[in-house]
């Protein structure tokens, strides 16, 4: 066909089902001996089992400059990080894709157009359902229509075929490529962070080796970070989350406690949306993970966190203690252990020097809490109305007790610069008491009416 052909980019495992409830992308590669003509048809069309078109979507001009690039729900994207969204317009984010830039909102819910080519690459966006009241999880936004303007429902659960096609104006085809995909139900999906370097090498190593998802598609509503260091711009937010939300509705949920900082997906979206629908406490259903020693790797004594699940009814876990200098602040943990002397491990017992502070540092189970707790936000993230999570110390020398109220919410920093926080883990700093001094101090910590514990020795 003219030395054209297509390579299908995203989905990038077609084995995998589609998740019931969102978009998805269709995103590949143009192979070609010459340019495409500067009218060539792109048309990207999904077929039923029995071979109905249920959805279609087309292009007709290369490199369409029509994206609504100052759509106002793009609200992080800082104008002197791309000027004139030259760079977006370029990307070819088909999700604003319109017909006419002087009339951007006639067009903007028209998801027969939601498509772009150069002679190089396409994107396109297939589109499940219009709303919440047509079978969404969450509404997306934009609230995506055929062409005229009748709603869709959501594409149920079932058999389909993608077919791509490129062909001349007057109707010769130039490269075509057919798929089959399942919209359906994971089996099992990890709830984990990316970052740093050396928990993502050992999450996508775990979650390789036991089978469970992790999606590395990009999803309707997502920008790919092509702006250099400007990495963190999510495009759509309120679509974006639409279309992970899905992914846990997976038969297994994996939750790994690491960095689930208060602004992520994970903390801000994927858990609350679990909480509502009642499946952290469904002990068949969720299953929550954490590092023995807090962390993938320990600079300091290059030892590497074993991960184990928390146990049924365990709520908190005490990772480590330890030994720190005079300059270590509360909730503040570097990655290059500044500020740490050395780490201290132990189930039972750990040994301190008797004149050196010393830091506790933990991790919290995900809880089931009353639905009702969390309010769903305008842009999909839901709001907590409940109290702050706190730790109560005991500490207990002699007969007499010591206690103190801490807070969870750590702070990490990797090579002076800020990694992230952490709304599941602690590191409290304390200063020995003097009367503590070559004895023996029962360390008990309570978070949500459970406890964990273990004894300090002050020599």
């Amino acid at each position: 066909m003219n030395g054209c052909r297509i390579v299908i980019t995203n989905p990038a495992d077609i084995t995998k089902p589609i998740d019931f409830g969102r978009h998805f992308n269709v995103w590949g590669r143009i192979g070609s001996e010459t340019p495409l003509p500067e009218d060539a048809v792109l048309r990207v069309e999904l077929f039923s089992e029995e071979g109905a078109l249920l959805r279609h979507v087309s292009q007709e001009r290369k490199n369409n400059k029509n994206v609504f690039a100052y759509h106002p729900a793009l609200t992080a994207y800082p104008e002197e990080m791309d000027p004139g969204r030259q760079k977006l317009i370029d990307f070819g984010f088909p999700e604003l894709m319109v017909k006419d830039l002087s009339d951007p909102y006639a067009s903007l819910r028209d998801a027969t157009i939601k498509c772009w080519y150069s002679d190089s690459a396409f994107k396109a966006v297939i589109v499940s359902g219009t709303d919440v009241s047509h079978g969404m999880r969450m509404d997306d936004g934009i609230n995506y229509t055929d062409e005229n303007g009748k709603p869709y429902d959501a594409l149920p659960r079932g058999k389909y075929t993608v077919r791509v096609t490129f062909a001349q104006k007057d109707g010769v085809l130039l490269a075509e490529k057919q798929f089959d995909i399942i919209i359906g139900d994971r089996e099992e999906q990890a709830l984990c962070r990316f970052n740093p370097s050396s928990h993502r090498a050992r999450m996508t190593e775990w979650c390789e080796q036991n089978g469970y998802d992790i999606t590395n598609d990009t999803l309707p509503g997502y920008l790919e970070p092509y702006l250099g260091k400007w990495l963190y711009h999510m495009g759509l937010l309120k679509m974006y989350i639409a279309n992970d939300i899905p992914f846990y509705d997976a038969r297994h949920i994996r939750a790994f406690v690491y960095l689930m900082q208060k602004d992520s997906t994970s903390y801000s979206c994927e858990l609350p949306y679990l909480q509502k629908m009642r499946r952290i406490g469904d002990a068949e259903r969720f299953f929550a993970y954490h590092y023995d020693t807090g962390e993938a790797i320990l600079k300091k004594s290059r030892r590497k966190g074993k991960i184990i699940p928390f146990e049924k009814g365990e709520s908190v876990y005490i990772c480590r203690v330890d030994q720190v200098g005079e300059n270590a602040s509360e909730n503040v943990f570097s990655l290059d252990d500044e500020n740490v002397v050395s780490h201290r491990f132990g189930r039972k017992r750990v040994r301190l020097d008797k004149d050196g502070r010393f830091a506790v540092a933990g991790v919290i189970c995900p809880r089931q809490q009353a639905p009702e707790m969390f309010a769903l936000n305008e842009d999909n993230t839901y709001s907590y109305l409940g109290g702050r999570e706190t730790l109560e110390y005991e500490f207990e020398c002699g007969g007499k007790t010591h206690k103190e109220t801490r807070f969870p919410g750590m702070v990490r920093y990797l090579d002076g610069k800020k990694a992230g926080g952490s709304e599941l883990e602690f590191y409290n700093v304390f200063t020995p008491d003097r009367s503590w001094r070559n004895k023996k101090v029962k360390l008990k910590v309570t978070c949500g009416g459970y406890s964990a514990g273990l004894d300090l020795i002050f020599e």
